[in-house]
């Protein structure tokens, strides 16, 4: 006889149980019937029991066949549906002219990859999901290299090609998987395919390496030595999961290397320049790679990082922390005694330590105080839209494309320069910005004002927009509540917004620093709340009679 597998196969379908459609009645089938079956139509044992074992199995991964009868050697159907789905399977192994796809589907251009993936996801799910020891083995294994730039404590990450899919989380830190042309010449296409997909480390020197400056250079633009130079941060542990770019779908097992990034000013600038044009690129805190996704919507896959420290997103934030700064900081003017308090209302500049500035007599127009406000207010770091025209850049930098915005920029530090001021920074392609530290960037008070709402005390900016774009208002409440007996002292020093110095005065002081300055008003440039002036306390931006209104 024909031992043709098809052959084999339409023996089986013939010899299978029956089940009644309705009701428990069925027949049985044993093994040895169906080896006598086989042995009478002159078919070898070794193949017999080779083609009977292979159709158990898979009878009974598909979980058609009672199990006890099976015990006892017995092929007996769970069901009539079960009977059906068994027939329906065979029957098209035994077909030769049996499809269950048309010709084309699994071909890479049949563009019928939601139809593939679907089909990969749910069978995938189900050998994961209905293993008896939950243990199955992934059947595809993925070799990444992860690139982590960090920049002020934002992390850049890189929306991947699968970008259609809002449920799924499709941000990840720059760099990709490995591919077979980032070995060297001398590996054989076999042994590369080899590595690439097996559950092992891959050793050959320079491979993640050469995967990483080429992935990074898909992504940004940056070139390796020119741009940044890398070096290795940490080996994630593997992770297993179901995944995969469009129907790349499977259970797959991630080995991730990562790196950390150091740019270089070329490469602060290009990227600068890529950002304002790449939708692609986007910058995240420690906390949102830790919760896995933005406020915003933006989910991550950063499930192997997670994994690595155990869910625990204490760990991984700190474990983030440790990471560098991948551009150094680099502003000119750092220390403390060259510090700068900016002006609003007034034509002095102050600068020095706190306390012991000096006035620095400067003329500049409304429209120059604020533009020059507005880069110190990005140079602190605070929101702001821009305006069409103007990029946000990084530390403290801001592009202008308009050229004559840009030269009354460059008008403005003409001005300073001839006061002695040099606090303005150009660089190439209409990029400007504050010579200063974010640190030592102070406003005078009178850009501020204090309003009275109930028991609150609400502080507020004076200026809400300029030529460069929308700042976002500063709106910071303090509960004057919980403070009454001490609020009642200070007015009781207090006449008309001025106090005499007294004994009271640390007290004061303290006060008014724990309370209300560590409470946001430092941080949006504010130096001091109670200023003194000819030996009198002055509550910044107040009213006259505000003491009077708010205890």
């Amino acid at each position: 006889m024909d031992n043709s597998a098809s052959q084999l196969l339409q023996i089986i379908v013939q010899e299978l149980p029956i089940h009644a459609e309705e009701g428990a009645v069925a027949t049985d089938k044993t093994r040895a019937a169906l080896f006598d079956v086989f042995a009478a139509n002159g078919v070898e044992t070794s193949a017999a029991i080779a083609v009977v074992a292979l159709i158990e199995r898979l009878l009974i991964s598909t979980c058609l066949l009672e199990p006890a009868a099976l015990t006892q050697g017995i092929w007996r159907w769970m069901s009539y549906p079960a009977s059906l789905l068994g027939r329906s399977l065979l029957n098209s192994l035994a077909d030769e002219q049996q499809r269950w796809f048309i010709k084309d589907f699994w071909r890479d251009d049949a563009g019928r990859y939601e139809e593939q993936r679907q089909i990969l996801h749910t069978l995938e799910t189900r050998r994961c999901n209905y293993h008896v020891t939950r243990t199955a083995q992934p059947i595809r294994c993925v070799h990444v290299v992860w690139a982590f730039l960090q920049i002020e404590g934002r992390f850049l990450f890189h929306q991947r090609e699968d970008r259609l899919r809002s449920e799924v989380a499709n941000y990840v830190p720059l760099g990709g998987r490995l591919k077979v042309d980032d070995f060297s010449d001398d590996i054989s296409p076999a042994q590369r395919l080899q590595w690439l997909q097996s559950p092992h480390e891959i050793n050959f020197t320079g491979v993640n390496e050469h995967g990483l400056e080429r992935e990074i250079e898909e992504e940004t633009g940056l070139l390796l030595e020119r741009h940044y130079t890398f070096a290795p941060w940490l080996v994630l542990r593997p992770l297993q999961k179901i995944e995969g770019k469009a129907a790349n779908m499977a259970y797959t097992a991630y080995f991730i290397h990562c790196f950390c990034v150091t740019l270089n000013r070329d490469g602060l600038f290009h990227l600068m320049n890529r950002l304002g044009s790449d939708d692609t690129l986007c910058w995240l805190t420690a906390g949102d790679i830790a919760q896995g996704e933005q406020q915003c919507g933006r989910r991550l896959f950063v499930d192997a990082l997670q994994q690595h420290f155990a869910g625990n997103q204490q760990l991984l934030i700190a474990a983030l922390q440790t990471i560098p700064n991948s551009y150094p900081h680099d502003w000119p003017l750092t220390k403390n005694e060259e510090a700068i308090i900016l002006p609003w209302q007034e034509d002095q500049f102050l600068r020095g330590v706190a306390g012991k500035e000096k006035a620095i007599p400067c003329t500049l127009t409304l429209d120059e105080k604020a533009i020059l406000l507005h880069l110190s207010w990005h140079g602190r770091g605070l929101e702001w839209t821009p305006a069409e025209g103007v990029l946000i850049g990084l530390q403290g930098w801001i592009q202008l494309q308009d050229a004559a915005l840009l030269e009354q920029v460059h008008h403005i530090g003409v001005k300073l320069e001839k006061a002695n001021l040099v606090l303005l920074q150009s660089g190439d392609q209409g990029w400007v910005r504050l010579r200063i530290s974010p640190k030592q960037i102070f406003f005078r008070d009178s850009l501020f004002f204090i309003d009275v709402d109930k028991n609150n005390l609400v502080f507020k900016t004076r200026l809400e927009a300029t030529q460069l774009g929308q700042l976002k208002m500063f709106n910071q409440h303090f509960d004057l509540a919980n403070h009454a007996p001490t609020l009642k002292n200070i007015r009781d020093q207090v006449k008309n917004g001025q106090d005499e110095l007294g004994g009271s005065k640390n007290a004061l002081e303290m006060f008014v620093q724990r309370n209300i300055m560590d409470a946001g008003l430092e941080r949006v440039g504010l130096r001091k709340l109670l200023p003194v002036e000819k030996k009198c306390y002055r509550l910044a931006g107040v009213r006259d009679d505000f003491i009077e209104k708010s205890v």
